[in-house]
């Protein structure tokens, strides 16, 4: 764990949690995230799901709103 990194994050819609780690290691200018657990009735929980299902990960893009903020404390 480091502060600059926010892996919890509480849907605003749902009120369910997912959490998320980086998928690059630390100073690789890489945003992107791995989805690692996804509260039931959050918008991940399916995709992580399906992902799960055909044996991958569920990875988010650097431009998704979950990467965002969790990468929102990096300078």
């Amino acid at each position: 764990m480091r502060s600059d990194f926010i892996p919890f994050h509480v849907d605003a819609a749902t009120k369910t949690a997912a959490v998320v780690v980086p998928v690059a290691p630390r100073g690789s200018g890489d945003g992107r995230t791995r989805v690692v657990f996804a509260e039931n009735g959050n918008p991940l929980a399916a995709k992580k799901a399906a992902a799960k299902k055909a044996g991958k990960a569920l990875i988010l893009s650097a431009e998704h709103p979950v990467s965002r903020k969790a990468f929102a404390k990096q300078t």
